[in-house]
């Protein structure tokens, strides 16, 4: 299955993005944010299995507009992608899951919310294999659930 990436510059994205949706894909089809290793401006990016474009005459009508496209007729999606990134000197940032806005004292505070929890294995009563079973009285066999 081919393989199409995008890459475009943050000011030109929006234009690109209107025209994918132009042609039926989107809204944001091209929203990866990334970064040129040259110069460290933003670009933004996107991986598809279709042509986002196609043959646009908008596309070439709008001066000064950049989008690079790379077409892969096959192999893995993910080699694709981390191919055209390197030879197009792009990297995508590493992603945290820190919320927008967050203070070192909102993750203190999630940490000991965390910290006070007591770890599952240990919980009283959870481990029944843990405690002490009684005795089957003298030639009475050991009682057993039954499952259906």
């Amino acid at each position: 299955m081919s393989s199409y990436i995008y890459f475009s510059p943050a000011t030109d994205v929006a234009e690109v993005n209107q025209i994918a949706e132009d042609n039926g894909y989107g809204p944001d089809s091209l929203s990866i944010a990334l970064v040129n290793t040259v110069d460290n401006s933003d670009w933004y990016g996107t991986h598809s299995f279709v042509n986002l474009l196609q043959a646009t005459p908008t596309l070439w009508q709008v001066p000064g507009v950049v989008v690079i496209t790379e077409e892969y007729p096959d192999g893995e999606p993910v080699d694709n992608w981390n191919d055209a990134l390197a030879n197009n000197n792009l990297i995508q940032p590493e992603v945290t899951n820190e919320l927008p806005g967050a203070t070192d004292t909102d993750s203190a505070a999630a940490e000991t919310l965390r910290s006070e929890q007591p770890h599952p294995d240990v919980r009283a009563g959870r481990n029944r294999a843990d405690q002490p079973q009684a005795e089957p009285a003298a030639g009475k066999p050991k009682r057993t659930k039954r499952h259906k």
